[in-house]
């Protein structure tokens, strides 16, 4: 592909208060002035609209495309990215593996996943197949990919593996960081149950 700068179509969640919001805007948005980038909000139902150099569009109007896969391949295909990013759960890449096998061909796509518990099912990291990159937040959860793609390969020889990186995303560290009454002690002497009853005492 050549464009002026390098395309991205990327796809995640723009619900508001959602911390998967709130990785793929911290994300994508500081760099819109380097890339063009289009980006398909999962739960926005408003007008297109750009902001910081990024198009913004709203998906799922008609039903049918909750997690705007044909959308996005139909988006492959008219704008030829060089990039397609998808930031989205494990248990959710099988839907994109599928739809954007016919324009596999076209681009580079790369998969951003947040893991916070050990995989379980190897069997989950075939969806895998269908992305050059599976990007990961955490040295632990790039190692739990690794893992489960190696037991996928000894039961399915040659099947296509992403290659393995670690990214840690960034969210806005003005607004989110450790509280100043939270310090290692708390961490490493008062328990799970009594950090919990300090923090949210109301609960």
């Amino acid at each position: 592909m050549t464009h002026a700068k390098p395309r991205i179509i990327a796809i995640g969640f723009d619900v508001h208060g959602t911390g998967l919001t709130r990785v793929v805007r911290e994300i994508l948005f500081p760099l819109g002035d380097a890339y063009d980038i289009h980006f398909l909000a999962i739960g926005y139902k408003g007008a297109s609209y750009e902001d910081r150099g990024v198009t913004v569009y709203p998906t799922n109007l008609m039903g049918g495309d909750v997690f705007a896969a044909f959308q996005a391949r139909e988006m492959i295909e008219a704008l030829r990215p060089d990039i397609v990013f998808a930031l989205h759960d494990l248990s959710l890449l099988d839907l994109y593996t599928k739809v954007f096998a016919p324009v596999r061909m076209h681009t580079c796509f790369i998969a951003y996943i947040p893991l916070d518990g050990a995989i379980i099912n190897h069997e989950f990291t075939a969806a895998l197949s269908g992305f050059d990159h599976a990007v990961s937040y955490t040295d632990w959860a790039r190692n739990q990919l690794r893992s489960a793609l190696d037991k996928l390969e000894m039961t399915e020889p040659g099947r296509k593996r992403p290659h393995l990186d670690v990214m840690f995303h960034g969210v806005d560290h003005e607004r989110f960081h450790p509280s100043a009454e939270l310090t290692a002690v708390d961490f490493h002497h008062s328990g799970r149950a009594a950090l919990k009853r300090r923090l949210f005492p109301d609960l």
